[in-house]
């Protein structure tokens, strides 16, 4: 219902749709997880997309343009212990992100997935996690750097496409990269 409202309000045109829903609910093992936890992590970082993007598409496609901007994160090309849930979830997306740019394309709309990793959010207070120190923070992706790079990919030329980007800070090491 968010949605047909959302798009309701849009009318018959919508250039852009970026879909930044998302969130950690928990870090633990699968084991404990309720089944309405797994359900809900899957529904706000995976499913809520979907619905926007068949919506979005559904106008982009007649008008012959569009961008849907798609963010992930960097859970959904490698495990940690106690991510399972959000990692099927972002890893769903991703793929997702990918199956559209070549269902799209054909209609001269684009589908870019933004991969970040470490971001200051308030990932880790959602997810129980301790919250990182001020220095590693300061490292991390802020949310201004975030929509400068949002704004770059809507403001880039309409004949060419990124289909994914992913980002981390420097400091951050992932083994096996």
């Amino acid at each position: 219902a968010d949605w047909d409202r959302v798009f309701v309000a849009a009318g018959n045109r919508v250039d852009v749709l970026i879909n930044n829903a998302g969130g950690g609910l928990k870090v633990a093992p699968l084991t404990d997880y309720s089944d309405e936890e797994i359900i809900q992590s899957i529904a706000i970082n995976l499913t809520g997309a979907l619905l926007g993007c068949r919506r979005a598409a559904a106008v982009m496609i007649p008008q012959k343009s569009g961008l849907i901007i798609n963010i992930s994160s960097v859970c959904a090309h490698y495990g940690w212990p106690g991510f399972a849930v959000y990692t099927a979830a972002k890893a769903g997306l991703d793929k997702m992100s990918r199956a559209l740019y070549t269902e799209l394309r054909p209609h001269n709309v684009r589908v870019t997935v933004v991969t970040p990793s470490w971001g200051d959010t308030n990932f880790n207070v959602a997810a129980g996690l301790p919250p990182p120190t001020a220095d590693l923070a300061a490292q991390m992706m802020s949310s201004d750097q975030m929509g400068d790079l949002i704004v770059q990919l809507c403001e880039f030329h309409d004949h060419l496409v990124f289909p994914e980007i992913m980002v981390q800070p420097v400091v951050q090491e992932i083994n096996p990269f």
